[in-house]
């Protein structure tokens, strides 16, 4: 890590235009995409863990808990973390192991399939903006979440359900400032997202810049759809809206971009470890998962596709 720090440090100093683009770029990102369909969610579901608004022993819990084999908070964690997007879920799963509502054991499980991207950037930010179709982004949006959903529901069979209940009752009292804390604890989060988005805003300029990034992909038979794919693996926003100016066929750009978006990116795994600090959880099975997640995604999203011809 240290010699990587070295060479990213000279590379800044050497192509500080490039870098200076590509960090302005992904802060536009941020601006006009990213914070809108995120910040909301961070407040109103800290609003949502904080008030245990949501009741544990209801129907539709118990049955999302029975289903893959966690607790009724790990399953409002699992709820939240389909509908609020990357990295809410994990956020959310952090927030609830502080809480005491969760043991990190089932963090640990939960941190595999229960941080997605949300409704809002999926359908609205990558289907209507980038796409031009909302339908392509419910297609998008149905795949990514088929596929961690199936991922989670593999995982039930590997772990034992004791194992997964937290021993101890929440204590936290009810603040009559939650909405401001809330907000402050949104805020402070959604900064930490968009320094690493443009952080590696910077680092993806410098790659195009130098051109080391068409070099990489003119071996491909679609260069373009190429680099949006490398870019996408560093930063997904990124690479989403590279894939949709693209001119391979519409329904390989839904294919890519359900696993671009199931996988998510370095990008969003230095989200999730920053969320995570220096608690025991593996990133490395967190990618691994995300990866499997990401093919179930894209054959999802092919069969779709084959099915209802687009």
């Amino acid at each position: 890590m240290g010699v990587f720090s070295v060479i990213i440090l000279i590379l800044f100093l050497v192509f500080p235009e490039f870098a200076s683009n590509g960090a302005t770029r992904n802060l536009a990102l941020c601006g006009t995409s990213v914070i809108g369909s995120i910040f909301p969610f961070m407040v109103a579901s800290k609003m949502i863990v904080s008030s245990h608004i949501i009741k544990k022993d209801s129907v539709f819990v118990k049955g999302i808990a029975k289903i893959f084999n966690i607790s009724a908070s790990g399953a409002i964690c699992l709820i939240l973390g389909l509908l609020c997007g990357y990295p809410v879920g994990q956020k959310m799963l952090i927030n609830m192991y502080d809480e005491g509502e969760i043991t990190l054991g089932e963090v640990k499980k939960l941190s595999l399939f229960a941080n997605n991207a949300g409704p809002a950037f999926v359908i609205s930010t990558v289907g209507a903006t980038f796409f031009k179709s909302t339908k392509t982004g419910i297609i998008i949006y149905f795949s990514h979440i088929a596929g961690s959903l199936i991922t989670g529901f593999i995982l039930k069979f590997f772990t034992n359900r004791y194992d997964m209940v937290a021993s101890f009752e929440n204590k936290t009292p009810h603040s009559p400032t939650l909405l401001i804390d809330s907000i402050r604890d949104g805020a402070l989060s959604m900064l930490n997202v968009a320094a690493i988005i443009t952080f590696f805003g910077a680092l993806t300029g410098i790659l195009e810049g130098t051109k080391i990034l068409d070099s990489l992909t003119m071996i491909f038979p679609e260069p373009a759809a190429a680099k949006a794919v490398i870019c996408g693996l560093l930063e997904m926003t990124t690479g989403l809206s590279l894939l949709a100016s693209t001119a391979v066929s519409h329904s390989l750009k839904i294919i890519v971009a359900a696993m671009l978006i199931s996988f998510s990116g370095l990008s969003v795994f230095a989200q999730i470890k920053a969320f995570c600090g220096n608690k025991s959880i593996s990133l490395t099975n967190i990618i691994i998962a995300k990866g499997f997640s990401a093919v179930l995604s894209g054959i999802i999203a092919g069969i779709i596709n084959i099915l209802f011809t687009y």
